[in-house]
């Protein structure tokens, strides 16, 4: 006997737009996640699948810009692909560097896929963002020995 509603299990709001959107920078890139993320949950067609893509869906009306539509945003996916590739690879390369003290092989290679000028950008971004991750990661150990956390 189910007195209750039944709770469904599913991602939320927070755990979309951080965990699943924020490993993708550009709007093109985020809208195109959506996009892919909601066809795959029509197909799956349960009640989980449908409240998903009502935050997927509110999430896609906050992030468009008013006045533009999806496939406008779309659209601009090859112009912002470069951009992409270079803050995603920084990124990756930063944690390499900050988690094993080295690039792993994955990441080197793929930066040395690229055209030059781009892989002179990607390495300049991998290493600001080690610059930056590093002070963020000393403010908070500070935080926490001072114990102002």
């Amino acid at each position: 006997m189910n007195d209750g509603p039944t709770f469904v299990p599913h991602r939320t709001r927070f755990e979309i737009e951080h965990l699943l959107l924020g490993k993708h920078p550009g709007l093109a890139r985020k809208v195109a996640a959506i996009v892919q993320e909601i066809e795959k949950l029509e197909m799956q067609g349960d009640a989980t699948a449908e409240f998903e893509i009502g935050i997927l869906q509110e999430i896609l009306n906050d992030i468009v810009p008013e006045g533009s539509g999806t496939n406008e945003i779309l659209g601009q996916l090859e112009d912002e692909e470069e951009q992409y590739w270079v803050e995603k690879l920084g990124k990756m390369g930063a944690i390499d560097i900050l988690t094993i003290g080295k690039l792993q092989p994955e990441t080197m290679d793929a930066i040395t896929c690229l055209p030059t000028n781009v892989m002179y950008r990607t390495i300049r971004e991998c290493l600001l963002k080690v610059s930056a991750m590093n002070k963020e990661i000393k403010d908070i150990e500070q935080a926490l020995t001072s114990g102002t956390t």
